[in-house]
């Protein structure tokens, strides 16, 4: 049983990660500025993250506040919110890509400063048998 409760989980995560490797060359490409969401730390504080050019890391949940934006910052809810909220990332991606050339704004990271984390974590299945 739990070796059947272990391959669930196993397999949900792969289609999830999967889902999310072909979700965000989707996001990239309609945003007109490509872009990648990803799940850093930074000084001990975890958070989502858009990714521009490859090399900034860009705080979701304060750059939407910059950008006066609502959306939410953790990945599985991006997803699942993505026809809804899609826009208002494409639209923080090009505001901010806009930021990158002159002075950054402190909520914006060089990848190479974060430590990168999984994506999300994965959802618990709880089975009853009896």
């Amino acid at each position: 049983m739990k070796r059947i409760h272990l391959v669930l989980v196993a397999a949900a995560t792969c289609a999830v990660i999967i889902m999310i490797m072909s979700a965000q060359r989707s996001f990239a490409q309609a945003a007109g500025q490509p872009f990648k969401f990803g799940t850093f730390q930074y000084q001990g504080r975890s958070f989502g993250a858009l990714v521009l050019r490859d090399v900034y890391v860009v705080d979701i949940a304060a750059a939407a506040k910059a950008d006066k934006q609502t959306v939410p910052s953790d990945l599985l809810t991006i997803i699942e919110q993505w026809d809804s909220v899609g826009d208002r990332f494409k639209t923080i991606a090009r505001i901010e890509t806009g930021r990158l050339d002159g002075k950054r704004p402190a909520y914006v990271y060089d990848l190479k400063s974060v430590k990168t984390l999984i994506p999300f974590q994965p959802p618990v299945f709880l089975n009853a048998a009896g």
